[in-house]
């Protein structure tokens, strides 16, 4: 596809996934514009979007260094605080770093947590059980539990099918992920060299930016993509990146999620929401999609 169309408006893709769509249907790579109006080569595709998130010629360290978070307005040394950060740097420093830290967050070192995570999570519904509305966003919640709480309310039916088949909801949180990304966009990447994605030509110096959530609702991977389908045989959505820069803290999210909401829906039968849906607003920005507010009814 020619980069070198109109501008798409980042602003669109972030708050209406019909954008996404519409941009899949076109070509996986488009032209657009970074809130602090840096042109930027967009990825939308699933499989280009994971391309992109492990080829190691695309630079996040890079992407700091030419100011694209702030268009060039952070002083020289607090951006070179943040280049020495384990998300925003390269190999060696990021191999280096992420070593340091990686121990604490595998799959066993978190699973030894999970009667810990029980507890904090009782004493904190404990709280606010008999008030009989609570404001979730404000008392048990992440991003991740706000938004999958909220996919199960709008549809009662949904509530219903993981109170009676409690064994799906480590797979509905996958598609909680999925659906409503936490983090919509990766960290912008700079190319080090010319080459092409998903056969749109990509020149040394251009701007990255893959979205995680066009990716995650590519109708080419995910059939019916707006449905949420715990029992969805494809689940590798890409709402914690992939390669290097894979979130270190994916199964302690994972835990929380399915400890937290399981224990709302076990303990609150008639938990609904206390607004309409269209009534909740969310702040919707590159690197965040979370409501604002989620006011529960607990029975």
């Amino acid at each position: 596809m020619d980069l070198h169309g109109d501008a798409t408006a980042l602003d669109n893709l972030i708050t209406d996934p019909g954008t996404a769509a519409e941009l899949q249907k076109q070509g996986p790579v488009h032209r657009a514009t970074s809130p602090t109006g840096m042109p930027v080569c967009l990825v939308v595709g699933y499989d280009e979007a994971t391309a992109a998130l492990s080829d190691r010629r695309l630079s996040v360290a890079a992407s700091h260094a030419a100011g694209a978070l702030d268009g060039g307005k952070l002083s020289p040394d607090l951006r070179d605080a943040l280049l020495k950060s384990l998300t925003n740097s390269d190999p060696p420093d990021h191999t280096r770093l992420r070593r340091l830290v990686s121990s604490a967050f595998t799959v066993r070192q978190v699973e030894a947590m999970r009667p810990w995570i029980g507890r904090l999570i009782d004493d904190l519904i404990d709280r606010f059980e008999p008030n009989g509305r609570v404001e979730l966003m404000d008392d048990t919640t992440l991003s991740l539990i706000g938004n999958g709480v909220y996919l199960l309310l709008t549809k009662s039916e949904r509530a219903a099918r993981l109170r009676a088949e409690p064994g799906l909801l480590p797979a509905a949180i996958e598609e909680f992920l999925r659906l409503e990304s936490p983090v919509p966009t990766a960290n912008f990447r700079v190319a080090l060299e010319s080459f092409e994605i998903g056969g749109t030509r990509i020149a040394a110096g251009d701007m990255v930016l893959i979205s995680l959530q066009s990716a995650n609702r590519d109708l080419s991977k995910f059939p019916d993509p707006a449905g949420l389908d715990p029992a969805r045989a494809q689940r590798r959505h890409l709402a914690f990146g992939h390669g290097i820069h894979f979130c270190l803290g994916a199964p302690l999210a994972r835990i929380e999620a399915e400890q937290a909401i399981g224990t709302l829906l076990n303990r609150f039968p008639q938990l609904r929401l206390a607004v309409p849906p269209a009534e909740l607003t969310w702040s919707q920005a590159m690197f965040v999609h979370r409501l604002d507010t989620l006011p529960l009814l607990l029975s």
